[in-house]
């Protein structure tokens, strides 16, 4: 163990270097990006790069979705380099190396604690704060958070995956379940997009199919959901009656406050939500040039300018390019345009559903996005759109994009 950092080690090799900072946990591995399967697409290339570990490839960890990613990753550098002797008996697993890697582990695992403790107690602190700012009640801030979630459905959901996961759910009938065979997807992300009736209990189903939660029947489904999701519940006789209730308090108090009823039908966040989800209509992106941007162009900018720092490997949400954007001051459009193209108008292999669309990015099977290169398949309804921005359409500052974009990321 080393002052700035912990190693694993096996036949007498780091596999893996531990980082513990202030608001993350720093997971590097030895084998190199190449060599590893990295499903989401979330380590860094750092062989060209200076670590104490003098690692190959870097994690870095800011929840307890990504520790169990980070994990997974773990036991493949472990695979790799405890089956590198075809002679298992020759591995040097002596007493002081497994006293070791013991101790290490041990001092891992009480840090991911402690990591996932301060994580739930910062999250805890700022809801507490928002409310009393607000002065909201119990009841109300849940109702608060059932609407934001509603209002952003449409925007962070990714149907190919809700059908697929939705299918999965119908065959299995448990949660649990898919999270353990899509290991790769957090919990909450996979809640998110299993939108089904089939996930309620009994009375619940009845009371939602009934129309006695609410007279819209979408937002029926999600009172129902919410009740379901808040709870974690799956099939267990235990939190069912709690499940039950919260749904039918959520609903009477929505029948009595209409204003916010109608907040709610019309898929709006509640004012002064957290603004990580929503920007308002009347908040402006200024570019830096004084000048305004198309909304496609500034998408290829955030994502080209992400792809520079992370890696040409790398794949992002649309959250990230949305912050991206925000952080830049690229366009003075509003958040829900420059939703929709993130989501659809730019998405190269997604099918045309305006006549404003372009083949800028491209989006994986997970959800995520990426630039689209010349040359790869995209949507027959697609053929003949703007792939990059032209250097003179490129604000000062950006113009260089275009040839980084033609000389190294086409050429992969």
């Amino acid at each position: 163990m080393n002052k700035n950092h912990v190693n694993i080690r096996i036949n007498g090799k780091n596999i893996l270097g531990i980082m513990l900072q202030k608001s993350k946990i720093v997971l590097d591995f030895k084998l190199h990006i190449s060599e590893l399967d990295d499903t989401l697409k979330a380590l860094r290339d750092i062989s060209k790069v200076g670590s104490w570990t003098n690692g190959k490839s870097r994690l870095n960890v800011y929840d307890e979705d990504m520790l169990q990613y980070g994990v997974r990753i773990t036991k493949q550098c472990y695979n790799h380099y405890a089956m590198k002797s075809h002679d298992l008996s020759n591995l040097k697993t002596n007493a002081t190396e497994v006293e070791k890697n013991s101790r290490n582990i041990g001092i891992l695992v009480e840090s991911k604690k402690r990591f996932v403790d301060h994580i739930e107690g910062v999250k805890a602190t700022k809801t507490n704060n928002a409310e009393k700012k607000e002065g909201r009640s119990d009841i109300e801030s849940i109702v608060c958070e059932m609407i934001n979630e509603y209002s952003t459905n449409s925007t962070f959901i990714n149907k190919e995956l809700r059908q697929r996961l939705t299918r999965e759910y119908v065959e299995s009938g448990s949660m649990k379940t898919i999270v353990k065979k899509n290991s790769a997807l957090s919990k909450e992300r996979i809640k998110r997009h299993v939108r089904t009736s089939m996930r309620l209990p009994e009375k619940l189903r009845d009371m939602e199919n009934g129309g006695q939660l609410h007279s819209s029947p979408d937002c029926s489904l999600q009172i129902a959901l919410f009740a379901t999701n808040r709870y974690d519940w799956d099939g267990n006789e235990k939190d069912k009656d709690v499940v039950i209730s919260c749904a039918r308090v959520i609903s009477e108090y929505l029948s009595k406050n209409k204003e916010i009823d109608a907040v709610f039908r019309a898929k709006k966040p509640m004012p002064d939500a957290n603004q990580n989800h929503r920007i308002d209509d009347e908040t402006r992106y200024l570019p830096s040039g004084g000048q305004d941007i198309p909304a496609a162009i500034a998408v290829w900018i955030a994502v080209a300018t992400l792809h520079r720092k992370y890696g040409i490997n790398a794949v992002f949400s649309n959250k990230e390019i949305i912050t991206k954007i925000s952080q830049q001051k690229l366009c003075r459009v509003s958040y829900n345009t420059i939703a929709a193209h993130v989501s659809s108008h730019c998405v190269a292999n997604a099918k045309a559903n305006s006549s404003n669309v372009h083949r800028k990015t491209y989006r994986t099977s997970s959800g995520m996005y990426r630039l689209y290169r010349r040359g790869e398949p995209c949507h027959p309804t697609r053929r003949n759109c703007k792939i990059a921005p032209l250097p003179y359409e490129l604000p000062e500052g950006y113009k260089n994009l275009r040839g980084w974009y033609d000389d190294r990321y086409c050429s992969m």
